[in-house]
Order: C-alpha cells, then sequence, then structure tokens
C-alpha cells in the first residue's frame, strides 16, 4: 500500500521525495513463517500443501517486507518516515497476535498496544511534531 500511496503522490504533485511525513499504523507483528521439509511419504502430501497455501497467504498479507522497503525508500531522511506496529517478542520470534476478527480478545491487543506505545513515546511525540 505505501508504494501506491507514494506512486498517487508522485502522480498529482510530481516528486514524491518532497513528502515531509509519512506514518504507517501496522496491526502486529506476526511470527516468522516457517515451513516443515518437504515429506517423503506421499500420504503426508495433503497436509503439506495445505501448510504451503496457508505459508503463502501469510507471506501475501505481511506487511514487514514492504515496511522495509518503504523505510528505505526515506533512508537518509531521518524523521519522515515513521511505523508503529506493537508486537511481544518471546524467546526468538514474536508472539502469535489475535486474528483481526476476534473482537472477544480486543481486550488483549488493547493491553498489547498500550505497552508497546509506552515503549515508543519519544518516536510518538517526535512523528506527532512532525505532523504539526
Amino acid at each position: 500500500m505505501p508504494f501506491r500511496l507514494l506512486g498517487e503522490i508522485n502522480a498529482v504533485w510530481g516528486i514524491a521525495r518532497h513528502v515531509g511525513c509519512f506514518l504507517t499504523v501496522g496491526t502486529g507483528m506476526q511470527p516468522d513463517i516457517k515451513l516443515e521439509e518437504q515429506p517423503a511419504n506421499p500420504l503426508e502430501v495433503p497436509g503439506y500443501v495445505k501448510a504451503l497455501m496457508e505459508a503463502t497467504v501469510k507471506v501475501s498479507t505481511d506487511c514487514e517486507t514492504t515496511h522495509h522497503l518503504t523505510e528505505g525508500l526515506f533512508n537518509g531522511r531521518s524523521g519522515v518516515y515513521w511505523r508503529f506496529n506493537a508486537g511481544v517478542w518471546v524467546g526468538n520470534d514474536w508472539a502469535p497476535m489475535i486474528a483481526l476478527d476476534d473482537y472477544q480478545d480486543m481486550p488483549n491487543l488493547v493491553a498489547i498496544t498500550k505497552t508497546y506505545l509506552q515503549s515508543q513515546v519519544m518516536a510518538v511525540e517526535q512523528c506527532a511534531t512532525t505532523l504539526v
């Protein structure tokens, strides 16, 4: 999505590099996407194909790659690109977040977000100052 927005900015005003502040808000960090080894037993192939399809959906809906690419577009321009995306780091990976349609677990997501924002006070203030 950020690339589409930057494309629109470029189409309307000419050069996207004159953007003064670009803010994205994520829906939560997701655990790394891992695949098991290909099965040697033909009876395990359907389960592997299912896992492969689920991983494909996760990869296509994960915005972290887009975040890093967008961040690179603003490389060297400190205080222009801001990304806020809550998550809980456990061990060597991010803990699973709630499903976006799981409204009953929203209090958990609110608590995670509050904790995250408390660790980002300075960045939030700098972003808000840039936006003003």
